[in-house]
C-alpha cells in the first residue's frame, strides 16, 4: 500500500502492468493440497504440439467452487470455504506454479456479516488485493481485503457504494486500482465501476442503475480498460462492451459484435488487438469469432475454430506467436473438453484436441514460462463435479 493505515483491510482477473507479490508455496491457514484422489485423473488425447500430463485432483478444492487468476509470480483461486449448505467463509487458495496448491486462507469478516465468496484478486503495490461478497441481512455487499505480504489480510474501510453490489474483476491500471462489477440486489445487473489511487478510498465511477446488463470481466489494454458482458441478465443476451481510458470516465453499454444475438463467451488480447469467441442466433446458435485490430473502429467477423454443436469456448491465451483456446462441448448428457491450437504459421485454427469427460474451467499461464500451461477442468465423481489439473508444454516447432 502507498500508505500504512491502521486496521487497513483491503480481487479475480489477470494482473495488468504490475509486479506482484511472490505467491507463498504454503498458506497461513488450511493444509497443503495437491494430493490426488484415489481415482485416476482422465488422460488427454495425445497431440504432437502439446505434451500433457495429469497432475491430479487437489484436495484443497474439495467441494469448493473457485475462480482462478494469475497474479504476479504465481496463481490465486478465489471462492469460499464450502459448508453443508452454504459458504462458511470467503477464501483464497495460492500456488507458486499452478501445480501445488495451499489453502484455503479465509478472509476476515465484520461482526454480523454473513459469509459469501471471494470473487476477484489482483497483485498491487507488492501485495495482494482480494474482493468478495458478504451478506448483510438479505442484501449483498462488496468487501475488499489487502495483504502487503500476500498472506495476512486486513479489511479495507467500507464505502456506501459497496452496498447491493458485487465485483467480478480487479485491475491495476497505471498504478491505480479499477474494480468492475454490477448491482446485486434482486439479481446481478447494472454495470458498476470503482477506482482507488491508494487502495483505501474508493470512488464509484460508473453506475448503470437503469441498465439490465452485467459484466463478465475486463481486460487491460494499452488504451485503458475494456469490460464486457451480457446486455441483459433476464433475456437472450447479446454482448455489451464498456470502455475507459483511466477507470474514471466510461462509455455506456454498446453492442459491437457483428450478427444477430451475437454473444461472446471468451475475450482475449493479442499482439494485433482483441479477439472474441462465441455464438450468434438462438436456436440454432452457430459458432462465431470476431477480431478488433488495434486502431480499428469496428469488430470484424472471423472464421471460428472447428467445433461440434453446443460448444462453449472459455479462455484464450497467447503462447509465443501462436495462441491456444479451451472450451467444452456438451452433448447427450456428456461433456468433452476441447483445446484448439493456432501456431505462428497456421492460417486457421487446428482441429481440437479432446479431453474426454472433462469440462474445461480455464487455462493458466505463468508469465515467466509462457509455453507452460495448466489446464483446469472438472470431472464427474459419483455425480459430483470435482476440479482436476493437467500441465502442458507447447512446442510450435514442426
Amino acid at each position: 500500500m502507498r500508505t500504512h493505515v491502521a486496521a487497513l483491510v483491503m480481487i479475480s482477473a489477470l494482473a495488468v502492468g504490475c509486479a506482484g507479490p511472490s505467491v507463498p508455496s504454503s498458506a497461513p491457514s488450511g493444509s497443503p493440497s495437491s494430493a490426488p484422489t484415489d481415482e485416476p485423473t482422465p488422460t488427454l488425447a495425445p497431440d504432437p504440439t502439446f505434451d500433457w500430463r495429469a497432475i491430479g485432483e487437489p484436495a484443497a478444492f474439495r467441494g469448493a467452487s473457485v475462480r482462478f487468476v494469475a497474479v504476479g509470480s504465481g496463481f490465486v483461486a478465489v471462492g469460499c470455504v464450502p459448508g453443508p449448505e452454504t459458504c462458511l467463509a470467503p477464501a483464497i487458495w495460492t500456488s507458486a506454479d499452478g501445480v501445488d496448491w495451499s489453502g484455503p486462507t479465509e478472509m476476515p469478516l465484520l461482526p454480523r456479516e454473513l459469509p459469501r465468496a471471494a470473487t476477484a484478486a489482483v497483485a498491487w503495490e507488492g501485495g495482494l488485493v482480494v474482493a468478495g461478497e458478504v451478506g448483510r441481512g438479505d442484501r449483498i455487499h462488496v468487501a475488499l481485503w489487502f495483504a502487503s505480504d500476500g498472506q495476512i489480510f486486513e479489511r479495507v474501510p467500507d464505502d456506501a457504494s459497496f452496498a447491493d453490489a458485487s465485483i467480478v474483476e480487479l485491475l491495476d491500471v497505471n498504478g491505480s486500482l479499477v474494480a468492475i462489477g454490477a448491482g446485486a440486489y434482486t439479481h446481478y445487473s447494472g454495470f458498476k465501476a470503482w477506482r482507488s489511487d491508494d487502495g483505501t478510498t474508493w470512488t464509484l465511477t460508473a453506475r448503470g442503475a437503469t441498465d439490465d446488463s452485467a459484466p463478465y470481466g475486463a481486460v487491460g489494454i494499452e488504451g485503458g480498460v475494456v469490460a464486457w458482458g451480457a446486455t441483459c441478465s433476464v433475456c437472450v443476451p447479446e454482448t455489451a462492451f464498456w470502455r475507459s481510458a483511466d477507470g474514471i470516465t466510461w462509455t455506456g453499454a454498446r453492442r459491437e459484435l457483428e450478427g444477430e444475438f451475437a454473444h461472446a463467451t471468451a475475450l482475449g488480447v493479442t499482439h494485433a488487438g482483441l479477439v472474441a469467441f462465441g455464438t450468434t442466433g438462438v436456436d440454432p446458435a452457430p459458432p462465431a469469432a470476431w477480431s478488433l485490430p488495434n486502431g480499428a473502429g469496428a469488430w470484424q467477423a472471423d472464421d471460428p475454430p472447428p467445433q461440434p454443436e453446443h460448444t462453449t469456448i472459455r479462455t484464450h491465451l497467447l503462447v509465443g506467436h501462436g495462441a491456444v483456446l479451451a472450451g467444452t462441448s456438451y452433448a447427450d448428457d456428456s461433456q468433452t473438453g476441447l483445446i484448439w491450437l493456432r501456431g505462428p504459421d497456421d492460417a486457421a485454427w487446428r482441429e481440437p484436441v479432446t479431453a474426454p469427460v472433462v469440462s474445461v474451467v480455464t487455462l493458466l499461464q505463468d508469465p515467466d514460462r509462457p509455453a507452460e500451461l495448466i489446464l483446469v477442468g472438472q470431472v464427474d465423481r459419483n455425480g459430483r463435479q470435482v476440479l482436476a489439473l493437467w500441465s502442458g508444454s507447447v512446442d510450435w516447432a514442426p
